[in-house]
């Protein structure tokens, strides 16, 4: 959840944030990222760094993954567990005089999600050596992604689309699955049924 984020030396564009927002809007995004967390203990913007990725067509490590869990461990269950209790906690007390303080702890709450995604980017860009201008980080990402090889009737152009899209999805897919897979084994060792089908329910809502 990062458009803009500062960092040393000046301000960075980071197409994190941007794809989290858009993502988490698309119908039925949120319900199944909710679930993931509250059932399978799963952190959100790790999901949709996941699936972030695999716009770019890019498989992450195990290692690399690890280490940046590890590496915002303490930000995840000191900083963000605690706001977002608290936040819930208000909701159920419905009390009127604790609208006000509700609405100041969910805008903390926004802060320290966007600031959460400011680390696990900037661990990206360090670990992978990316390029940091808006520009660079947007050819880097987008460059893996696959076109078609050949197009029976270039004159029909809506049918190659389609069938480009359908492509780019098959790809996106098995990319997403495999990044979300090493995620989720980082705390699920043995993943069941139900796990693997709020997985690929995601994957399914985040296609094009």
């Amino acid at each position: 959840m990062l458009d803009a984020v500062k960092m040393v030396g000046g301000e960075t564009y980071n197409p994190l944030w941007d794809y989290s927002l858009s993502s988490y809007k698309r119908a039925g995004v949120e319900t199944i990222c909710l679930t993931l967390q509250d059932e399978f203990n799963l952190n959100v913007n790790f999901l949709l760094y996941c699936c972030w990725l695999s716009t770019g067509a890019i498989k992450i490590a195990d290692s690399e993954l690890l280490q940046q869990v590890k590496e915002l461990r303490y930000w995840d269950y000191e900083v963000l567990m605690p706001l977002r209790q608290a936040r819930r906690a208000l909701v159920k007390l419905r009390i009127t005089e604790t609208e006000a303080l509700k609405d100041k702890v969910m805008l903390c709450e926004l802060e320290a999600e966007r600031l959460f995604q400011n680390e696990i980017y900037s661990s990206f860009v360090q670990l992978n050596k990316k390029p940091e201008t808006a520009q660079d980080t947007t050819q880097a990402v987008s460059k893996k992604k696959l076109g078609l090889s050949s197009i029976s009737n270039k004159k029909d152009l809506s049918a190659s689309d389609d069938v480009d899209v359908a492509i780019r999805n098959a790809h996106f897919s098995e990319i997403a699955l495999h990044n979300l897979e090493c995620y989720t084994s980082i705390f699920h060792k043995v993943q069941t049924n139900v796990l693997k089908k709020n997985l690929l329910t995601l994957v399914g809502l985040l296609e094009e």
